[in-house]
């Protein structure tokens, strides 16, 4: 469940697992969450590390589409835009790991078809909760779970590249 006020997101899944927070203080977005991993028990929660991760750097570049000079070989441009963003997750560890890697691989190889031209940071939103999506389907369909609600939850937080204002 996330709840928005103002400025703050706080992301809960199944109100045990996991508790994060984005806040902003002026021109500063920050970050915090709890490290403990577990998995359900037959008597409750299972600890299975106090030290796990789970904020992560989300390196954004775009270049432009590579094009074919005269002589037929591949022109390939340097990155016209670089941009480090923030995501944080709640809920299972290996449908998050299995999302933020696949984003971060995709964000990292964004090209564009104009020199300059950038995704929004809500585009990549877009793209998170489709590549989540999918993980979660496909979890479900090999755990055969589908009862439990919020398999995984994410917050992306960082500055717009296109309206260049900081964002949750």
């Amino acid at each position: 469940m996330q709840h928005n006020i103002a400025d703050e997101c706080i992301l809960e899944v199944g109100g045990v697992m996991t508790i994060a927070a984005v806040w902003r203080e002026e021109d500063v977005l920050w970050c915090v969450s709890d490290t403990r991993l577990s998995r359900p028990g037959k008597s409750g929660l299972i600890v299975t590390s106090d030290s796990g991760a789970k904020i992560f750097p989300l390196l954004m570049m775009c270049r432009q589409t590579a094009s074919i000079d005269p002589a037929g070989y591949p022109v390939v441009y340097q990155p016209h835009f670089i941009r480090r963003l923030g995501v944080v997750f709640a809920g299972n560890i290996l449908i998050a790991s299995q999302v933020i890697a696949t984003v971060t691989s995709l964000c990292q190889s964004l090209e564009t078809i104009e020199h300059g031209a950038v995704p929004k940071l809500s585009d990549i939103g877009e793209l998170l909760r489709k590549i989540t999506e999918v993980y979660v389907r496909d979890f479900r369909s090999a755990t055969n779970d589908m009862g439990t609600p919020n398999l995984a939850d994410f917050l992306l937080f960082g500055g717009c590249p296109v309206s260049n204002d900081l964002q949750i």
